[in-house]
């Protein structure tokens, strides 16, 4: 097995949630995630309308992650996926990575997604030996911003790239 299946092949387990490479059978409830109107609100994307977007997104999803341009974890509980966490957009020059996450709005308000994230967190400075992680949220999405603060994020500012983004960067480096 070749570095690259290894990392996107990881499994990461917290005490109460499994993170693992995201599989066919998920389909439903990646369906559940990405066509829900309260996790798309401060998302820039087409939600799924139907079981088969699903399909065509996690299709995708593995074979982006076989080249390890994307890391990317169906959060688990019971092996049900209730949530995402995902790494892109890596700068080898910055040894840095961007972090996305979501999670179907009935898990929200457990932790699920602080554990989850901050499992990801150590494996990108233990595993991967990076230095920065950035995160952008929209400034209305309180709950994101929420987790991002607890787990020492710094809020750096909006978009440089594009001034009339609302996205707020954030910051986490060792």
């Amino acid at each position: 097995m070749s570095e690259i299946d290894y990392i996107s092949n990881t499994i990461l387990y917290t005490d109460r949630l499994c993170l693992r490479p995201l599989r066919d059978e998920d389909a439903p409830q990646i369906f559940a995630l990405r066509s829900d109107a309260t996790v798309n609100q401060y998302l820039d994307r087409t939600p799924c309308k139907t079981l088969e977007d699903a399909k065509v997104f996690i299709s995708g999803i593995i074979e982006r992650t076989k080249d390890s341009s994307l890391y990317y974890w169906a959060v688990c509980m019971q092996d049900e996926c209730i949530g995402a966490v995902c790494l892109f957009d890596f700068s080898e020059e910055e040894q840095s990575i961007e972090i996305g996450f979501e999670l179907l709005p009935k898990f929200h308000g457990n932790g699920y997604m602080q554990e989850a994230t901050a499992k990801v967190i150590y494996f990108i400075f233990e595993k991967l030996m990076l230095k920065k992680i950035h995160a952008l949220v929209h400034p209305d999405n309180i709950n994101s911003i929420k987790l991002l603060q607890k787990l020492n994020f710094i809020k750096i500012d909006h978009l440089e790239e594009n001034p009339k983004s609302n996205l707020i960067r954030y910051l986490l480096k060792i």
